[in-house]
């Protein structure tokens, strides 16, 4: 008897573990998937703001229920969570980071749902849209291109000392090989030298920064999952050598990058939530242009300034952010 209970509990657990967005097929509301592909803070904001932004159009709690998983920064983990949320027959799935679009738009491609992206550089490069104007998949979302000349820009004014310039990136991530791409003839028009150094995975990363701080006046970070999965120990160990970071959005200066000139990804998710939005209200996402995130900002970390004896300039000052 005992094990005969023992049994049923078993598969309770089972099934109740595997029911994903079918948890919601008697009630009524929609079920929406959210494949994070690793747990850092600006992937964070682009979860939060998504549902947030849903919330104000009309579409919280009463009308949705949200499966959200996280995939930390494991591509065969996302492809599993994305095929498990099209089996299980979600309404829209929303793929947040570039490896999660990709297993979003793979696990759909045969499929009527609908892929909502968020920070995906280069989708038409990942190869989960045709085009920007006219996605023609079931996919569309919020690309967010780094704007690599502000970056040099950044170091120009705030560091002007500065000849040899650093990125660690991971060569599987297309988004991060098209911006370290773009970032090395931007530097090399500017006057820079750019050292480079490549990575597979979080556990490289740490080994990837000694190999390069001993050679770069600046480390200059693009959007890579990756790389920013390791924010903290790479903010650490730069402190500790004097070496400044010019980050790609204003979380990373949060978490000890000196300055950035990027985007604000709470924002960025909720531009993601009027798409989808429109989908849930009926158009095709194939007929919706994917959007870029508006609204740049140049964030500053006024620890930063004061270890490094940063002298800010006027210009930079009047229409900068300043966070601790």
């Amino acid at each position: 008897m005992k094990k005969a209970i023992i049994i049923i509990m078993a598969l309770v657990l089972t099934i109740a573990s595997l029911s994903g967005c079918r948890t919601t097929a008697d009630t009524g509301k929609l079920r929406i998937g959210i494949i994070q592909f690793a747990p850092h803070p600006s992937l964070d904001n682009c979860r939060t703001g998504f549902i947030q932004g849903l919330a104000d159009l009309g579409y919280g709690d009463e009308r949705v229920v949200f499966d959200a998983q996280n995939a930390n920064a494991d591509m065969n983990l996302a492809n599993v969570i994305a095929q498990k949320m099209a089996s299980d027959g979600c309404d829209l799935i929303v793929a947040i980071a570039t490896p999660a679009a990709q297993a979003a738009f793979n696990a759909t491609v045969d499929l009527d749902i609908p892929v909502v992206f968020i920070a995906v550089s280069y989708p038409v490069h990942a190869g989960i849209v045709h085009s920007l104007e006219n996605p023609v998949n079931n996919v569309t979302g919020v690309s967010d291109v780094l704007q690599v000349h502000e970056q040099i820009s950044l170091v120009a004014n705030l560091l002007p000392e500065a000849q040899t310039l650093g990125v660690i990136y991971n060569t599987g991530e297309i988004n991060a090989v098209r911006q370290v791409e773009a970032l090395k003839a931007a530097a090399e028009s500017a006057g820079y030298t750019l050292e480079t150094a490549s990575v597979t995975n979080v556990s490289d990363v740490v080994l990837a920064l000694e190999s390069l701080l001993n050679r770069i006046d600046v480390l200059i970070n693009v959007l890579d999952n990756t790389v920013v999965s390791a924010m903290a120990i790479i903010a650490d160990r730069c402190a500790e050598r004097g070496v400044a970071i010019i980050g790609s959005e204003d979380e990373q200066v949060r978490n000890g990058a000196l300055a950035s000139n990027g985007f604000d990804y709470t924002n960025a998710g909720r531009q993601a939530a009027a798409i989808a939005a429109r989908i849930l209200e009926g158009e095709k996402a194939s007929a919706i242009p994917v959007e870029l995130v508006r609204d740049l900002q140049i964030v500053i970390n006024n620890q930063v300034v004061e270890a490094l004896g940063i002298t800010v300039p006027d210009e930079i000052a009047a229409v900068a952010e300043f966070v601790e």
